[in-house]
């Protein structure tokens, strides 16, 4: 599979932490039946491995093939569940693989991948499938009782609002912190600014944080960090690395209805994949119930063999192959996915350096040009504003037209 989207989430209940994994399951269950729309395997039927064939979802896409894998040992478990649907148009499938995990201290996981592959092996165009945030992570963030994080930040799929100074320099603070996701600063300026903020904040949960500001607070952030100002009305994604170059978008981009899903997710969940690349919470379990395989079928030859009946000894042994078989098999081919994730990161390294090469060679150019004069600096248009005076006409239309027209002074303001 080539994995597009990976999030990892570090869950536990409020309530009782013995019951994160349990929640976790049910919210898969839910969501793997469409809400109760379609049929689908239960919470008993995934206590064990097992396969299905599910109902479209949605109608035209061809039926859901689903998988799913039980590892762990009682004292730390997993449940991994991989769903294969054809692409419209095409021989490939999108998948979804997701892992719900936990371990005996209560503390739980949900990972979500989503990719594409072409199962028959042909060499052929694969479209690029629409990534949105599954409906799994939407209700798992939804629900009171459980505690969902990422890199020890609180996820909630909501934006935060920062309106004065106090929220202001804690924001600043944030964003000199190398230990966090990534932050979208957006300055919403109409109902279109407002809709993407809240779009943003639900679709790249996992991904990054989203923040809005208003023009104070949006002044005090570029005082202090000059390089990740705000566009009027528009949108900075701000990198944990505030020493490399954040992307800003212009309002009309910010209002545009398929931004986020065109520009701010692709870029966001290839990025993702690299970060959130393996699935140790598996991994753990995987090894668990080696260890546990390799106790018990200890325990099977010693017993066979002190009783002296050959036919049970080889049993165990033929058996313990079989598992050790299947063990080496997992391994090589976890082993040859992180060679592969490996040779892809190393090509868009390169790229990524090309890039900034090709950046710095422009930004020269810019910063000669600009020393001679060639362009006009860029001002704050508040600055411009008339200071009020006996004639306040001047300073009053300045101000209606700066806020366009948001700030508006009746006939009666100007004469009194």
């Amino acid at each position: 599979m080539q994995a597009l989207y990976a999030v990892r989430f570090e869950v536990q209940s409020t309530r009782d932490p013995a019951q994160t994994y349990g929640r976790l399951r049910d919210h898969l269950v839910r969501w793997l039946g469409f809400s109760g729309g379609a049929q689908a395997p239960t919470k008993a039927d995934l206590e064990q491995d097992g396969r299905a064939v599910l109902p479209e979802k949605p109608p035209g896409h061809g039926v859901r093939t689903l998988v799913w894998t039980v590892a762990g040992d009682g004292r730390t478990q997993a449940l991994r569940v991989t769903v294969h649907q054809p692409l419209p148009d095409g021989e490939a499938h999108f998948v979804t693989r997701v892992t719900v995990s936990a371990s005996d201290g209560g503390s739980g996981g949900l990972r979500v991948v989503m990719g594409r592959e072409i199962p028959n092996g042909w060499i052929a165009p694969v479209q690029d499938p629409t990534l949105r945030r599954p409906h799994l992570v939407r209700a798992a963030l939804a629900d009171g009782e459980l505690d969902m994080r990422v890199l020890g930040q609180r996820a909630t799929g909501r934006y935060e609002k920062i309106r004065d100074g106090d929220h202001a320099a804690i924001l600043t603070e944030s964003l000199a912190t190398s230990t966090r996701l990534p932050i979208l600063l957006v300055h919403p300026r109409d109902d279109a600014g407002w809709a993407t903020a809240a779009r943003a904040s639900e679709q790249l949960a996992g991904l990054a944080q989203v923040v809005t500001l208003n023009y104070l607070t949006a002044q005090a952030m570029q005082r202090v960090h000059t390089h990740v100002a705000v566009p009027n009305g528009g949108a900075r994604l701000v990198w944990p690395n505030l020493s490399l170059g954040h992307p800003a978008y212009s309002r009309a981009e910010v209002c545009e209805q398929s931004f986020v899903d065109t520009t701010l997710m692709p870029s966001l969940a290839q990025l993702s994949v690299i970060a959130r690349s393996g699935d140790t919470a598996w991994e753990t379990a995987r090894q668990a119930s080696q260890r546990s395989a390799a106790r018990r079928a200890a325990d099977q030859l010693a017993r066979a063999q002190a009783s002296g009946n050959k036919t049970a000894e080889l049993d165990v042994l033929r058996n313990r192959v079989q598992q050790l078989d299947e063990d080496a098999r997992f391994w090589e081919n976890t082993a040859q996915g992180y060679m592969d994730e490996r040779d892809k990161a190393q090509t868009e390294a390169t790229a990524a350096g090309n890039l900034r090469q090709e950046r710095d060679t422009w930004k020269e150019l810019y910063l000669e040009l600009s020393a001679g004069g060639g362009t006009e600096a860029v001002t704050d248009p508040w600055s411009r504003i008339p200071t009020l005076s006996g004639d306040a006409v001047p300073t009053f239309d300045e101000l209606t037209r700066v806020s366009e027209e948001r700030i508006v002074f009746t006939p009666n303001a100007v004469r009194s």
